[in-house]
C-alpha cells in the first residue's frame, strides 16, 4: 500500500482501538482518500478479540481534513461569555463568508446588534449548545427568515456555528455550537462558521449541559463583536 498521511500520523501512536468511537478509518493519500470499515471490538470476555489498528483521534484527524471550509479572507466575530455575570471567557468565530454569505452577513448583524444580553437556552449533552435570540418568532434580520444555505457543508467537527431551522427553509435568530461532529444534522442545517479561539470557553459550557436538554440557568454573552 502507499505511504499516506495516515501513516506519517500513526507512526508514534498507539494502535489499539479500545474505545473507538469512529465508524470506519479513512486512509488519506496524495492521489485519493479511501474508507476503510474496521472490525468492532469485541466483548472484554471474548477470546477472539479482534481488531482494526486505528486510533479514533487519528481518524478524526483525517476526517476532518477531508473538509475544509476556512478562508484567510473570511470575517471574525467574537462573544464573552459569562455565568451568572462571572466571565468565562471569549470565544472567537470565523464565520464562512466564502461558503455561506447570507448567513455570514446575518451573524455579524446579530452579533452588532441583537446578541449581547441573550442566553444560552437549551442543548444536548454530546451534541451542542444553541443561544441566540427566539423574538419576533425567531425572525433573522429585519424581521426576515433566511433560507437554507449551502447544506453540503458539513457538521464534522466540534467548535461549528449551524443554524437552528424550522425544516421548512426557513432560519432566524437562534443557532448551536457543536460539541462533536453531530452527522444526523447534516443535509438539514446550516454550518456557516467554526470557533477558531477560546476551546476551554465551549468546554466549560459543555459543563453545564445535560443529556436532557436542559442548561444551567445564568449563561449569558454579555459582549460581543468583529474581530
Amino acid at each position: 500500500m502507499e505511504t499516506s498521511d495516515f501513516d506519517t500520523l500513526g507512526a508514534d501512536e498507539s494502535w489499539g482501538c479500545a474505545g473507538l468511537s469512529c465508524e470506519e478509518v479513512v486512509v488519506i493519500t496524495s492521489q485519493r482518500a479511501w474508507h476503510r470499515p474496521f472490525r468492532r471490538e469485541k466483548t472484554r470476555n471474548s477470546a477472539l478479540d479482534e481488531r482494526w489498528p486505528c486510533d479514533s483521534n487519528i481518524a478524526k484527524r483525517a476526517f476532518s481534513s477531508l473538509y475544509q471550509y476556512g478562508h484567510a479572507s473570511n470575517p471574525r466575530v467574537w462573544l464573552s461569555v459569562a455565568n451568572n455575570g462571572n466571565k468565562i471567557g471569549d470565544m472567537v468565530f470565523e464565520l464562512y463568508e466564502n461558503k455561506q454569505p447570507a448567513f455570514a452577513d446575518h451573524f455579524q448583524h446579530m452579533v452588532a446588534e441583537k446578541l449581547v444580553g441573550s442566553s444560552f437556552q437549551s442543548g444536548m449533552a454530546g451534541l451542542g449548545i444553541k443561544a441566540g435570540r427566539l423574538d419576533d418568532e425567531n425572525n433573522g434580520v429585519a424581521g426576515a427568515w433566511n433560507p437554507d444555505g449551502d447544506l453540503t457543508v458539513r457538521h464534522h467537527k466540534r467548535g461549528l456555528l449551524t443554524s437552528c431551522t424550522d425544516q421548512n427553509n426557513r432560519n432566524g435568530g437562534e443557532f448551536m455550537i457543536t460539541f462533536d461532529e453531530a452527522h444526523m444534522l447534516n443535509g438539514s442545517q446550516t454550518v456557516f462558521g467554526e470557533l477558531v479561539e477560546g476551546q476551554s470557553v465551549l468546554d466549560e459550557l459543555e459543563k453545564h449541559v445535560d443529556r436532557h436538554g436542559k442548561v444551567a440557568e445564568g449563561l449569558t454573552i454579555v459582549e460581543a463583536g468583529a474581530k
